[in-house]
């Protein structure tokens, strides 16, 4: 595609984001459906975040995410946060609408969607290893299947707890200190690593009938998931959220439904190669 100046900016905020796989993902959606825009990651550093996101406002651009460590900063700056974004305290997708800068949480939808294609089940116990914004997401998104779920942590996380318990009224959510991981994880069905941590759990706790999950993402498999898998516990690549809240976000930032096996190849393989113009 041929960038000018007409060419719409998306972007991803983060730090690092040199990793990312979002690029990739959305510049192929973009470029299969023939939208003329671009998907640019951005790694301001902390204490530049809000003049980033003026920045972006100031530019034009059409919407972006937001990815660790800028989640809950984002969402201090948006004016309105809409769906679990506003209960969560934290964002991934922002968009200004004319008149207010909105912000949404993205994850909860794509853990949803990813975990229903693994068959979770209503009544199933989920662990979470971690307690910040993506482990908020996994939570939420948890009791929103009507998953039962304890958050492994070294400190509780008393307001996400107490908000859960008021949106959910059924809601079982509890908390494990951290040491105590290890010898309650077998006990549940389903574990989820929301840390950035390369082996947060032993493969030794895990058991043939878990469904193991890595938030954490790369080119491959963590080695964490294949210790899992060498178990023989079923698995969810990181790139499973990655993709699914992508969609969602794509949908927000275009209006168009997300190309998903479009999306799904350029993050298992594929590339888009996008060109650069310089325009006056």
């Amino acid at each position: 595609m041929l960038i000018d100046a007409q060419t719409r900016l998306l972007a991803l905020l983060g730090h690092p984001v040199n990793h990312s796989l979002s690029p990739r993902m959305h510049n192929a959606a973009l470029a299969h459906l023939g939208l003329k825009a671009v998907y640019i990651a951005f790694a301001p550093p902390p204490s530049r975040v809000p003049e980033a996101v003026r920045g972006l406002l100031a530019l034009g651009c059409g919407g972006w995410n937001v990815t660790a460590p800028y989640k809950r900063v984002c969402a201090e700056l948006a004016d309105v946060l809409k769906g679990p974004a506003e209960a969560l305290g934290t964002v991934n997708t922002m968009l200004h609408d004319g008149s207010r800068l909105v912000g949404y949480n993205t994850d909860v939808g794509g853990l949803r969607r990813a975990w229903k294609e693994h068959q979770v089940e209503e009544g199933q116990h989920l662990m979470v290893l971690g307690r910040g914004g993506a482990a908020r997401a996994v939570v939420w998104a948890a009791c929103q299947l009507g998953l039962s779920v304890t958050v492994a942590a070294r400190s509780p996380i008393d307001d996400l707890l107490v908000a859960v318990r008021k949106h959910f009224i059924r809601a079982e959510t509890t908390w494990c200190p951290w040491p105590e991981r290890q010898g309650k994880a077998s006990s549940v069905q389903i574990v989820v690593n929301a840390t950035p941590m390369d082996s947060p759990l032993d493969a030794d706790c895990l058991s043939p009938h878990q469904l193991v999950c890595d938030l954490v993402y790369g080119h491959e498999p963590t080695s964490w998931l294949r210790a899992a898998g060498n178990r023989g516990c079923k698995v969810m690549d990181g790139r499973e959220l990655l993709l699914y809240q992508g969609a969602e976000a794509f949908s927000l930032f275009t209006g168009h439904e997300a190309p998903v096996a479009v999306m799904r190849g350029a993050l298992y393989g594929g590339a888009c190669d996008v060109t650069l113009s310089h325009s006056r």
